[in-house]
């Protein structure tokens, strides 16, 4: 089979547009090592769909670790890291079985809804007043491969974790690339094994990566010039833009079905 064929349920038009979402949001995720899947799967769930979305974000997510650990993993805190992906390891089938039960429009607005509850979060700027013990540790690891299954999006819960964390930026920061690259890579197996891994998926990812590759060095290259305190506030408008634009899709959606 060609790749024409493999990319024919795709459009010209939807693989440029996942192209460039890929490129954009790699540049935030080289600069924090996180958000990618936040901003990605919204958009990719509109440009195709959530069961297409989810399993391909997973892959980049697992290709641009591997481009940025080498640099990080030196600094990541392995024993969170670990307790982490053990709790995920547990909830991720859950997470996998409730994207294939689930209609498109509705995991659509459960997406949206996580992004604006993780970004509101993130505005509001909590913080813990002490480090977290292993159980409520592996407690986060289990609500992200929740997450991870069901919307490729184990960030929200690991990211607030390492935010609250009484650990220096670059720790929590080498922590969270670390943790999704290990995370997704059982969520791939997961998928996989479910049947939610199809070949147009893969290759729609793969013709994708140069983007993605090129905008991680963008971001990368952000972060090494300090620029950290102007990120927080531009990330949390592109993300409530995100999480508003894909909500007001997903109840039009659901509205329109249902009339």
């Amino acid at each position: 089979m060609t790749i024409a064929a493999l990319l024919q349920p795709f459009s010209t038009g939807q693989v440029c547009a996942c192209i460039l979402v890929v490129f954009l949001t790699a540049i935030m995720r080289g600069y924090t090592g996180f958000g990618f899947a936040l901003v990605a799967v919204p958009l990719l769930a509109v440009i195709a769909d959530p069961v297409t979305a989810v399993p391909m974000v997973l892959l980049l997510e697992v290709v641009g670790s591997l481009q940025l650990l080498p640099g990080l993993w030196r600094s990541a805190h392995l024993r969170s890291v670990l307790l982490l992906v053990a709790g995920a390891l547990l909830a991720t089938p859950i997470g996998l079985y409730g994207l294939a039960a689930l209609p498109a429009d509705v995991m659509r607005l459960v997406i949206a809804l996580v992004v604006l509850a993780t970004t509101c979060a993130l505005a509001a700027g909590l913080k813990a007043s002490r480090e977290p013990g292993a159980p409520a540790t592996f407690g986060v690891g289990i609500l992200s491969g929740l997450l991870n299954g069901a919307a490729a999006m184990s960030g929200p819960p690991v990211v607030l974790f390492y935010l609250n964390a009484q650990t220096a930026m670059h720790v929590g920061r080498a922590s969270i690339v670390l943790y999704f690259l290990l995370s997704d890579t059982v969520a791939i197996g997961f998928a996989g094994a479910s049947g939610l891994m199809g070949a147009s998926t893969a290759l729609l990812a793969a013709v994708t990566v140069p983007a993605l590759f090129l905008g991680q060095v963008i971001g990368t290259r952000l972060f090494r010039s300090a620029l950290q305190r102007h990120y927080r506030i531009v990330a949390i408008v592109i993300l409530l833009a995100v999480s508003g634009f894909a909500i007001a899709q997903s109840l039009h959606a659901l509205w329109m079905s249902g009339s």
